[in-house]
């Protein structure tokens, strides 16, 4: 196993299972993604009810508003596959994104996360937080 399959490995223990650790499969699930339809689910939400990312955090990454929504152009895509994971999980807690997340299908998330990982990030963006 070489130095980037690990740290991705070890990234990807607490979104695929709690303290188990991650697995080849794991890794192949989370990257196994369409960024073009993640665009397309950024761009107009989903049939059953997912509300379009753009609606506040622009479709292509820099985030409306006054600071109150993140810019999501270029994160990585693991990070925000995580993240998605936690808010529809309930690990983090947001009034918007917990039902939003809850209606995102396995592949919805792992879609979104390749597309905004695609874009560029902003000028002088803040890099995300640590996992919680």
């Amino acid at each position: 196993m070489n130095t980037l399959e690990f740290v991705v490995f070890g990234l990807l223990s607490a979104v695929a299972g709690g303290n188990r650790p991650a697995t080849p499969a794991d890794t192949a699930q989370i990257f196994a993604a369409d960024a073009a339809r993640g665009r397309q689910i950024a761009f107009q939400g989903t049939p059953n009810g997912v509300q379009a990312c753009a609606s506040c955090h622009n479709a292509s990454g820099p985030a409306r508003g006054q600071g109150e929504f993140r810019h999501l152009g270029g994160l990585n895509q693991t990070y925000l596959y995580r993240q998605l994971h936690n808010f529809r999980n309930g690990v983090r807690v947001h009034a918007t994104m917990q039902p939003i997340a809850k209606a995102m299908s396995e592949q919805n998330i792992r879609d979104v996360a390749a597309y905004y990982a695609t874009l560029r990030p902003a000028s002088g963006a803040r890099p995300p937080l640590p996992p919680r």
